[in-house]
């Protein structure tokens, strides 16, 4: 009998792909995978022993989950029936003012079993007020669509939330890092006679109006609890509610939280939170693709471009359609469950990259990389079957071997390896249609740190590289001026090829690069991220500790700060190496990518 780790190894087909990881260029510090526990746990949680249990521990405990969101429930109205049974979660208060702490037991019990599973990092959310602080009367969302929050019980909503948090902290212990009032608050499918809770809720000043309410109620109540918002369904939509915000909302809110069912957005959303110095989460996706392959390609995507410190998966238990990790007719109390290939593909990066880790330069675009203490951990997505070449040499020390799993058409999360490194370099087989992921211990790396945001300082002026006021005008020429604080100064150093950098500005999301058609003399500007060649720099380090910025498209090039202004030569431009000091540029860093995750700010108290 052939063994299953070489029957692996023998589909693998010779298209070779080199993987080169740079550990000078980190990103966010992780604080973990997580799932949604609306709606599967408002039933899992009644279920009886020990199937409940079984299922949790799988589910949280298997998938080593630290994230969970708890759904405070709004609550319908008697007499209407609307709603799925597994969407029925109660809310705590009744339209008399008195609370009901009996309720929802059975989501209750799955987050405290949850916690034992090893969950640590806690958000409360709400998909709609309760029904008697609507305008229709019901969850489900408004006669004919639009805002169903009555305009006059903004604050009445908010101090619900609040204090349903405070008393998970004094009566459960359990403390909420975020509170997030808004699910999918610009969509236009919350109409009344839905399926679930929901409430469109306008994007600009009647978003603002809540989530403002929202801080000024959990500082009423004593909590240090951070607001997030908007969890939008399209992280393109949540660009356009973010920049819709007032300024009291955003100082307000501490993360932003966007869903990624769709869009393309995901460096714009990083882009407003770096700028804005919010943190972010991938606060939910879902799909009906059974083998997490697609699931797994939306992983790589967001913690690559968005850069979120937490990725949440709607639900790692679901109705069925190949939606959870693991399926089950929910709706109808059914007690038998099938676990889908999903769930090993999300355990391929769920169970090796684990909180405090933090996120280096990786080239491929299919490929993360952590490094937590002397632990390197890379995960693969490959539509192909291809040998991968991972190249870890600019490591200090490295390994001698690593660990491989793969989770591959009829293998889940199959332990394929050791195989070796030689001089920092290991090659894998990957199969088509396949999650591998690489675990490699004993590393560490030395060397200067590229992380956060730098400035770059001219040793002929003293100057710092700029965009001439802050602007995002894409095609601006790029100056420098004294330091003065300014996010345009800021650039956050990007892996792109093995060695060459690109260069982002924090204040406009902008990349600096060469005019297109000419080297010498022509200036350097702002563009959007095309991935063309214009865009990579060789960052060559001098003997006095600064750096020669050599360009990718003209190598001997380098940035080159105009010496005597009004010339008629841009401010900045590419000319040929001649040493001068003002083709001398200190990197200094300035700011971390993200601030601690804290309250938000309320205006007047």
């Amino acid at each position: 009998m052939i063994p299953l780790s070489a029957m692996i190894l023998m589909t693998a087909v010779s298209t070779p792909l080199s993987v080169s990881v740079d550990p000078a260029v980190q990103y966010q510090t992780w604080e973990g995978f997580g799932t949604s526990l609306a709606w599967w746990a408002n039933i899992v949680g009644s279920y009886p022993e020990p199937l409940r249990t079984t299922l949790v521990d799988k589910a949280i405990g298997g998938l080593q989950l630290s994230v969970l969101r708890y759904n405070i429930g709004g609550g319908e109205a008697p007499g209407l029936n609307f709603m799925e049974a597994r969407a029925k979660v109660p809310g705590y208060l009744s339209s008399n003012g008195q609370y009901d702490w009996t309720a929802d037991p059975g989501q209750r019990w799955v987050l405290q079993r949850g916690i034992k599973d090893g969950a640590n990092t806690f958000e409360a959310f709400s998909n709609s007020p309760p029904y008697f602080m609507t305008n229709s009367g019901s969850v489900t969302g408004a006669s004919g669509g639009g805002d169903n929050l009555n305009p006059n019980r903004v604050q009445d909503f908010a101090n619900y939330l609040a204090t349903v948090v405070k008393h998970f902290k004094q009566s459960w212990g359990v403390s909420f890092a975020s509170l997030e009032s808004l699910n999918e608050p610009a969509a236009s499918w919350w109409t009344y006679g839905n399926r679930q809770e929901g409430c469109h809720i306008s994007p600009g000043a009647t978003q603002s109006g809540l989530i403002v309410a929202t801080a000024k109620a959990l500082h009423a109540q004593g909590l240090r609890t951070a607001v997030s918002a908007s969890d939008e369904n399209s992280n393109d939509v949540a660009v356009s509610s973010w920049d819709a915000l007032t300024t009291e909302a955003k100082t307000s809110i501490s993360r932003l939280n966007t869903h990624c069912y769709s869009g393309s957005s995901q460096h714009w959303v990083n882009h407003r939170a770096t700028r804005d110095t919010k943190r972010i989460w991938m606060s939910e996706y879902g799909d009906g693709d059974a083998s997490g392959l697609t699931m797994a390609h939306q992983i790589v995507t967001d913690l690559r471009v968005m850069m979120p410190t937490a990725w949440v998966y709607w639900q790692a238990i679901d109705n069925g359609g190949g939606w959870g990790c693991i399926d089950m007719d929910l709706n109808n109390h059914a007690q038998t469950y099938t676990v889908n290939p999903k769930y090993y593909a999300l355990a391929q990066f769920s169970n090796f990259i684990h909180p405090g880790a933090r996120f280096l330069s990786v080239t491929d675009p299919n490929t993360v990389c952590t490094i937590s203490g002397s632990q390197v951990v890379l995960v693969t997505v490959s539509d192909i079957a291809q040998t991968v070449t991972y190249d870890l040499s600019r490591f200090t020390q490295v390994g001698s071997s690593a660990s491989v799993y793969q989770t591959s058409p009829g293998v889940n999360m199959a332990n394929v390896g050791p195989v070796s490194l030689s001089k920092g370099v290991a090659s894998v087989s990957v199969p088509a249609h396949s999650v591998t992921t690489l675990v490699l211990n004993g590393c560490s790396y030395l060397g200067k740190s590229l992380s956060g945001f730098q400035t770059l300082t001219s040793e002929k002026s003293g100057n710092l590289l700029d965009v001439p006021g802050g602007t995002w005008t894409e095609g601006q020429e790029l100056t420098t001026n004294p330091a003065n604080n300014a996010y345009s100064q800021q650039w956050r150093v990007e892996g792109d090829l093995a060695g060459w950098y690109r260069l982002c500005n924090r204040n406009s999301g902008l990349y600096a690069a060469l005019w297109d058609s000419a080297a010498n003399n022509f200036p350097i500007l702002q563009w959007e991220n095309n991935g063309d060649t214009t865009l990579p720099w060789l960052l060559t380090p001098l003997t006095d500790g600064s750096f020669e910025l050599n360009a990718y498209r003209y190598p001997s090039q380098c940035l080159t700060e105009n010496p005597t202004r009004g010339n008629g030569w841009p401010d900045v431009s590419l000319y040929g190496w001649y040493s001068g000091a003002e083709q001398h540029w200190q990197l200094k860093h300035a700011a971390p990518l993200y601030p601690p995750l804290g309250p938000g700010r309320v205006p007047g108290l």
